[in-house]
């Protein structure tokens, strides 16, 4: 039986076979592999909250807890931060500013005597503060290593984003309160938390949330919604002393105690953190943590978002 094919057209089918199959293998090996991209992008909202929080190390091996929160709603700006010292358990700095500001879109924020600052290319944030009689601080942090996947924001509700990292290293100065002495501190990682609204709501809801930051480097994170609709009620998550993540429960109880001292409970790994609360100013309670003979630094708040007629981003 013949195909009516000769040898001589036979092998110069094969060879273009071959030629095809070559080119397929080059063009799988050369095609470019979608990547995540590590870098982070702050949100363009129009309302939206920036926390950074954890535990500093100065030099001498002193430890001072701090935070510093920026919140955004238009063009209003209102931040608030403060300096903790882990030893004495007492409030050593604090600052509380508001401001306008008529072009927020370029992510360089004065606020009274607070600045925040982003930088894209380095995906580092600078904030910090300086009051009249130069005390203060300001740190820079890096987002995370080029070599890491950043964590996805995720919706609690429609409209309502969040995004929690645990970021790379910290460094920075600390200016007392006479604003004579400066202090180099450094910190292995931070806390850092945005909150957004992406969308128009109809409503206000309330974002509660919890950093924690222990001595020996570890800590925790919670971020609640407790609604009914809401996409997702709780997200948490927990980092060892070496910076690796372990499972943790979602349910997390904060109540007072009858001592004055704010009590949060994790029910696994189990763990009760009693927060002494060094100030307490609107939604915002701040202080040392204990648990055991460890010692942390825990910052609380409640987050108002929302009930935005116009639209949320710049």
């Amino acid at each position: 039986m013949s195909f009516g094919i000769g040898w001589k057209h036979m092998k110069i089918c094969k060879n273009k076979a071959w030629v095809y199959l070559i080119w397929m293998v080059s063009c799988c090996i050369h095609a470019e592999v979608p990547k995540v991209s590590p870098h982070f992008v702050p949100s363009t909202s129009a309302e939206a909250h920036w926390v950074f929080s954890g535990v500093v190390e100065g030099e001498g091996g002193e430890q001072y807890g701090y935070f510093f929160q920026m919140g955004r709603k238009k063009n209003t700006f209102h931040s608030r931060a403060a300096l903790f010292d882990v030893q004495t358990k007492a409030v050593l700095i604090q600052d509380d500013s508001e401001a306008e500001i008529a072009d927020p879109s370029t992510y360089l924020w004065h606020v009274g005597n607070a600045f925040l600052r982003f930088n894209p290319i380095t995906d580092s944030w600078f904030f910090g503060f300086k009051q009249a009689n130069k005390a203060g601080f300001n740190f820079k942090v890096d987002m995370q290593k080029t070599s890491e996947a950043l964590p996805e924001p995720q919706n609690l509700r429609s409209g309502i984003s969040v995004f929690v990292s645990q970021t790379n290293s910290l460094n920075g100065h600390i200016h007392s309160s006479d604003g004579q002495k400066e202090h180099f501190v450094t910190a292995g990682q931070a806390w850092f938390r945005q909150t957004s609204v992406t969308t128009p709501q109809s409503n206000t809801h309330a974002v509660k949330g919890v950093l924690c930051r222990f001595d020996d480097g570890s800590g925790f994170y919670s971020v609640n919604l407790p609604e009914e609709d809401a996409l997702r009620g709780a997200i948490t998550g927990r980092f060892d002393a070496k910076g690796l993540a372990e499972p943790m429960s979602q349910f997390i109880h904060v109540e007072v105690r009858t001592d004055g001292k704010w009590g949060v409970h994790v029910p696994s790994p189990e763990q009760n953190v009693l927060v002494s609360a060094f100030m307490q100013q609107d939604a915002v309670i701040a202080g040392i943590a204990e648990v055991g003979e460890q010692a942390g630094f825990c910052f609380l708040s409640e987050d108002t978002l929302g009930h935005q007629d116009e639209s949320t981003t710049v």
